[in-house]
């Protein structure tokens, strides 16, 4: 099987248009620009190249829905699985955990745990 096989790709801070439907050609930075660049997701992988504004305690969070903000997030946060440690601001890889289901979610959510702060996300499907 290829490396990319399942790949979805979506962009920090951007949600398509209509649904299954992504802007690929271009970068959507939100209103307080804290990341920017393309994420792609696998059954094993989660890939982020680009850039995300430095902070401490930064996690990667599936959601079932986009989110643009804490609140939104906060809202659904319970249905999200937390993936990992984002350690690098500068793009990164990280591996599911075992059993992840992509398919059950839409949504790449880089949240700074230690401050309840949004910092991006990427709607991948």
């Amino acid at each position: 099987a290829s490396a990319l096989e399942g790949l979805a790709v979506g962009e920090l801070g951007a949600q398509g248009h209509e649904p299954g439907h992504l802007d690929l050609g271009q970068i959507h930075l939100l209103a307080a620009p804290r990341g920017e660049g393309e994420v792609s997701v696998t059954p094993q992988k989660i890939v982020h190249s680009g850039r995300l504004a430095p902070g401490p305690d930064y996690k990667l969070y599936l959601a079932p829905e986009f989110a643009e903000d804490e609140a939104s997030f906060l809202s659904i946060k319970d249905r999200a699985v937390r993936v990992g440690d984002v350690k690098t601001f500068d793009g990164f890889v990280l591996d599911l955990p075992a059993g992840t289901n992509i398919d059950a979610h839409t949504t790449v959510v880089i949240w700074c745990e230690a401050f309840g702060e949004f910092i991006t996300a990427a709607k991948y499907r």
